[in-house]
């Protein structure tokens, strides 16, 4: 049997400013426990980190401590081609949807998400 892998692009040539934060719509995964992926394509001389928040039933949306960002120094240098392109797996906890919390956390230069593409099963 085939699996079925569900994406959404989430950001396309989003700029953050310094220090700036970029929060994703609502992904509806309905309920999903498990293994995410992220596709990051970076331009720009900052660098971003990426964390998921989590909501489930009526509750608001917040990024649980226990939870590991997603990744804590993504530049336009990653990457296996050093392009800024790259793949981050990650797990989140048993959630209706997730918002990706994109933070630039260099504090002197911005970035643009030229693509983000969330997949998940």
């Amino acid at each position: 049997m085939k699996t079925r892998v569900l994406h959404s692009t989430i950001f396309e040539n989003e700029i953050i400013a310094a220090s700036g934060v970029a929060t994703s719509g609502e992904i509806a995964v309905n309920p999903a426990e498990g293994f995410f992926n992220l596709y990051v394509e970076m331009s720009g001389n900052g660098t971003c980190k990426f964390e998921a928040s989590i909501k489930i039933g009526g509750s608001d949306y917040i990024i649980p401590v226990e939870q590991a960002d997603i990744v804590t120094a993504h530049t336009a240098s990653a990457g296996a081609g050093a392009d800024g392109k790259d793949f981050y797996s990650f797990q989140v906890a048993l959630a209706d949807s997730v918002k990706i919390v994109a933070t630039e956390t260099g504090g002197v230069d911005g970035v643009v998400l030229e693509k983000v593409i969330i997949g998940w099963q």
